[in-house]
C-alpha cells in the first residue's frame, strides 16, 4: 500500500476537526455601527422659555416698526409664527435682515390667505377709512379663522452659526412663505401647518407631508449650501397639493 494511501485517514481526521471546530465557534463579534442622527432629533441649544418670549416680543415690536401705520404683519409674526432658537441664531433673526424677512414673510402669509379665500388682514384693517386702531377687533376675529389653518415655525438651534448659517436661516425661512403666495400652492387638506428646520446634521433637503396633507415638516442644512435646496424645498411642497 502506497504512504499516500495510509495516511488518508489521518487526513481526514484532520478535516473532520477542523470543520468541527469551525462550526461550535463563536460567530465574530461585528463592531456596532451607530444610524445617522436624524435632523429631525437635533437638540441644539435653544434657549429657555423665558429668553424665546422676550426674544419674540422684541421681534414683534420691530416688525411693527418696519411700517409704522399696519398692525396685522406684527400681529401676524406674534399669533401664528413660532420659533424655536439658539442664542445666536436669535441674533440673525434680530438682525435687520432678519426683522425684514420675517415682515415679509407675514405679508407673504397674508397673501396666501386671501388668494385661496381666507380673508385678507390688510383690507379689514384699512376698512373705514382706514381706521386702522379702531379696525383691530375685526382683525381679530379673522386671525382666529385664520390660525387653525395657517401656521409657520422656524427651528435653528445649532450653538455656533456662521456667515454661511446665517444666510440659509433666513433664505430657508423665506422660501417657504414665498412659495405659498407664488398662486400655484394650496395643500390638499386645507390647513397649512409648516415647519422648517435648519439643521447641523442633515445632509439634504427633506419634506415629510403627514396622510391628511395638512402638516409639512421641510429640514434643510444649515452648515453648506447644497446644489438646489429651494427648488427640492419647493417640489417637497407641491407633493401635498
Amino acid at each position: 500500500m502506497s504512504n499516500f494511501l495510509k495516511q488518508i485517514p489521518f487526513l481526514l481526521s484532520i478535516t473532520l476537526i477542523g470543520v468541527a471546530i469551525s462550526v461550535n465557534a463563536a460567530p465574530p463579534v461585528k463592531k456596532a455601527v451607530k444610524p445617522p442622527m436624524k435632523s429631525s432629533t437635533y437638540a441644539g441649544s435653544p434657549v429657555s422659555a423665558d429668553v424665546a418670549a422676550a426674544n419674540k416680543a422684541e421681534l414683534v415690536a420691530r416688525v411693527r416698526e418696519v411700517n409704522s401705520q399696519d398692525f396685522w404683519p406684527s400681529r401676524v409674526v406674534n399669533e401664528m409664527m413660532t420659533f424655536k432658537l439658539s442664542e445666536e441664531a436669535w441674533k440673525v433673526m434680530l438682525s435687520e435682515k432678519g426683522i425684514r424677512a420675517t415682515f415679509g414673510a407675514a405679508r407673504d402669509i397674508n397673501d396666501y390667505a386671501k388668494r385661496i379665500g381666507l380673508g385678507d388682514l390688510e383690507n379689514v384693517e384699512s376698512a373705514n377709512s382706514n381706521a386702522r386702531e379702531a379696525n383691530q377687533g375685526d382683525v381679530t376675529e379673522l386671525l382666529a379663522k385664520l390660525k387653525p389653518l395657517i401656521s409657520l415655525t422656524l427651528e435653528a438651534t445649532q450653538p455656533e452659526v456662521s456667515p454661511t448659517s446665517a444666510s440659509l436661516i433666513l433664505r430657508t425661512f423665506s422660501t417657504v412663505p414665498e412659495h405659498m403666495d407664488r398662486g400655484v400652492w394650496k395643500p390638499a387638506g386645507g390647513r397649512a401647518n409648516l415647519t422648517v428646520v435648519l439643521s447641523p446634521v442633515a445632509q439634504d433637503v427633506t419634506v415629510v407631508i403627514n396622510s391628511d396633507k395638512t402638516s409639512f415638516n421641510i429640514t434643510a442644512p444649515s452648515k453648506a449650501e447644497i446644489p438646489g435646496w429651494s427648488t427640492k424645498i419647493e417640489k417637497g411642497l407641491d407633493r401635498g397639493k
